[in-house]
């Protein structure tokens, strides 16, 4: 099953959405192939996909790599990782 992800760099993050349909499942996730950011000093916004079990799976993977994750929606995030002196954990991050 093929989940369409997009990945947009800004100035200061990235952004990753992606849509899920009602049949995903959590066995899709041996599957799924994630985007790779260009640069990994900077952070991570996970547009929320009202799906708990890949909002966190995402972070997860996500946090091996970047210096902070979020996950948010509607243009508001929350900081749920960070290695980043500059963004601590619990911030809010507007995009």
């Amino acid at each position: 099953m093929q989940v369409p992800i997009a990945l947009v760099e800004t100035d200061e993050f990235y952004v990753l959405s992606l849509a899920l349909n009602s049949e995903c499942t959590p066995a899709i996730l041996p599957e799924l192939a994630l985007p790779t950011p260009a640069t990994f000093s900077s952070g991570l916004i996970i547009e929320s996909c009202g799906v708990p079990w890949m909002d966190s799976y995402l972070a997860i993977q996500y946090s091996m790599l970047m210096k902070w994750v979020a996950v948010g929606s509607n243009g508001c995030a929350i900081v749920v990782f960070s290695l980043d002196d500059a963004k601590n954990e619990g911030e809010v991050v507007e995009y």
